[in-house]
């Protein structure tokens, strides 16, 4: 009764009147109705389903209700007993995260920039589309292991081994991001000039976790670079 908004007592009513106090928010009453009729009709092994209660200052809650009926020999429904469970700050956790990951969507799309996210404990790598699209690799899947994305990366050969030394030392701790221009040949011969950048995140003993950056287009700057040298060198 606390966890529902209700008045402690008392703790045994009919069930009209205890229904008729219950206070549910309205979008969510025909949700809740719907799992208890699926439940005692026997579409459903128990009855399980999660709503908001309002208590009596207007603050919402969310609640997990799970509850199991029980029958008699003909199959009719002669009691139905479970548990109420207080999960509002899961709720309110998942919703922060949700309207987290919309952002960064948002912001993914909005960019120019691809960003990724190496997982050393799992091993997958995640490439944005953007990502992939830049350094010259199909738009999907965004998501594969390590080994197989690095077997993919057309790194141009002379640019390979100062990369490599790049993300080696960072990971080893000595600057405290890595970053690194390099080139990367697409699947139709184009190279191109991308700038990459991350940070690496550790566990607690200190051991690389996590590396998660951008991939940004520098090949207009790099070439314009490239001709100001030349007509100064003429």
């Amino acid at each position: 009764r606390r966890i529902l908004g209700l008045p402690f007592q008392p703790e045994v009513q009919p069930i009209d009147e205890w229904l008729a106090k219950l206070p549910i928010h309205p979008d969510d009453r025909p949700r809740r109705q719907a799992a208890v009729d699926a439940h005692l009709s026997g579409d459903t092994p128990a009855y399980k389903t999660e709503y908001r209660v309002v208590d009596a200052a207007g603050t919402l809650r969310w609640v997990r209700v799970r509850g199991i009926c029980v029958r008699d020999v003909d199959g009719t429904p002669l009691r139905m007993a479970g548990s109420v469970t207080d999960i509002d700050a899961q709720k309110r956790a998942e919703d922060a995260l949700r309207r987290s990951e919309e952002r960064y969507a948002l912001a993914v799309a909005g960019s120019d920039d691809g960003v990724w996210d190496w997982n050393y404990e799992t091993g997958m790598a995640f490439e944005s589309a953007r990502a992939r699209e830049l350094q010259g690799l199909p738009t999907t899947p965004e998501q594969q292991p390590m080994a197989d994305l690095v077997g993919v990366l057309r790194i141009h050969p002379e640019d390979a081994a100062r990369r490599e030394q790049a993300i080696r030392a960072h990971l080893a701790g000595e600057p405290p991001a890595y970053e690194c221009e390099y080139r990367v040949c697409h699947a139709d011969g184009i190279v191109r000039w991308i700038r990459v950048r991350a940070v690496c995140i550790r566990d607690r003993a200190g051991k690389p976790a996590r590396m998660a950056g951008s991939v940004t287009d520098i090949d207009a700057r790099k070439r314009a670079e490239q001709a100001l040298r030349e007509s100064e060198q003429r």
